[in-house]
C-alpha cells in the first residue's frame, strides 16, 4: 500500500547507500562488542544458582564471571565493570544471538552430562569447560580454529570469493 502511494506520487524507491551492510557493519566491529547474559543452573539439591557468561563476538572467546544463588543489580554491575551496557528486550533472543547460543553450548555439552552438586562445585567444572572451549573446541565462524588462535580468519560474505558459475576462485 505504501509503494501504491509513493508510486503514484512520482516517488520512487531510496536510492542504495553509499555506506556499509548492517552485516559488514558487524563484522568491521565486532572485535569490540561483548556480549552477555545471565546462565541458570539447578543442582542436585534443587538450589538455583546463576552465572554470567560473557562472550567476545569477535573471537568468540568465552568468560564465565561469578557464581551465585541471588544475583543482585548491584551483583551484576559490579561484575562488568567498565563495559557499556545496552540493554536488549525481554524475551528477544534474537537480539542476543550468540550469547544465547553459547549458553546453549554450556547447556548441551557440559552441564545436560553432569550433575552439579553445589556453588562451589560448578566454578570448578565451568573453568575446565571453558579452558576447552578457548582452548580445543572448534568453531564454525572461526573456520574450525578457536578462539585462542589470535588470527582472526578471513570471512567472506557468500557472493565474495566465488565467480558467476558459483565456483571459488
Amino acid at each position: 500500500m505504501a509503494w501504491e502511494i509513493l508510486h503514484a506520487a512520482g516517488i520512487g524507491p531510496a536510492p542504495r547507500r553509499a555506506g556499509p551492510t548492517w552485516r559488514e557493519f558487524l563484522a568491521a566491529q565486532a572485535h569490540a562488542i561483548i556480549a552477555c547474559d545471565f546462565l541458570v543452573v539447578e543442582t542436585v539439591l534443587v538450589k538455583r544458582l546463576h552465572v554470567l557468561v560473557f562472550i567476545e563476538h569477535g573471537s568468540r572467546r568465552l568468560h564465565l564471571s561469578g557464581v551465585t544463588a541471588g544475583p543482585t543489580g548491584a551483583w551484576a554491575v559490579q561484575q562488568a565493570e567498565g563495559l557499556r551496557i545496552i540493554t536488549t528486550l525481554p524475551r528477544t533472543p534474537r537480539m542476543n544471538a550468540i550469547c544465547e547460543r553459547v549458553i546453549g553450548t554450556l547447556r548441551r555439552e557440559l552441564l545436560d552430562r553432569t550433575l552439579i552438586l553445589n556453588e562451589r562445585h560448578l566454578p570448578l567444572v565451568l573453568r575446565d569447560y571453558v579452558n576447552h572451549y578457548n582452548g580445543h573446541r572448534p568453531h564454525q565462524s572461526r573456520r574450525q580454529r578457536t578462539p585462542d588462535i589470535e588470527t582472526q580468519p578471513d570471512i567472506r560474505l557468500p557472493h565474495q570469493g566465488r565467480d558467476q558459475v558459483g565456483h571459488r576462485r
